[in-house]
């Protein structure tokens, strides 16, 4: 805050605007926000798709407690009626969780994103 300060005065001091110091703000803001971004890129996808469900399917979540006291190794079934169950399930757990995926979809062209984004295993079901 001193350190600030001391800027501030020093840009009033040698004629700077105060358009030009809050335009100069706003790019230091930005870019910390971008290197918090990089630092959490997992909290960032996980409050952007929390925004998406919540806004398009109105999405709320209900008896988290009972996963809370489940335990640290809480296995959750999904119905898997459409694959946004994983997303979905991935989004909104406070913990990072790990799925099974069956061999033949992880090897999609259009699961590597999102491999790379949760922990998935994949599972041969036939073996």
């Amino acid at each position: 805050m001193v350190v600030g300060s001391v800027l501030l005065a020093i840009s009033f001091k040698i004629g700077l605007s105060v358009a030009f110091v809050v335009l100069g703000l706003a790019a230091i803001n930005i870019l910390a926000a971008l290197w918090a971004c990089f630092l959490l890129p997992d909290e960032l996808l996980k409050s952007l798709l929390q925004i998406t469900f919540r806004g398009l399917f109105r999405a709320r979540i209900e008896g988290i407690e009972n996963f809370n006291a489940a335990g640290p190794r809480a296995l959750i079934v999904a119905n898997h009626l459409s694959f946004l169950d994983a997303v979905m399930l991935g989004a909104f757990l406070p913990e990072r969780a790990t799925f099974a995926v069956n061999t033949e979809i992880s090897q999609l062209w259009w699961m590597r994103p999102a491999m790379a984004c949760f922990d998935m295993i994949p599972i041969d079901p036939s073996n």
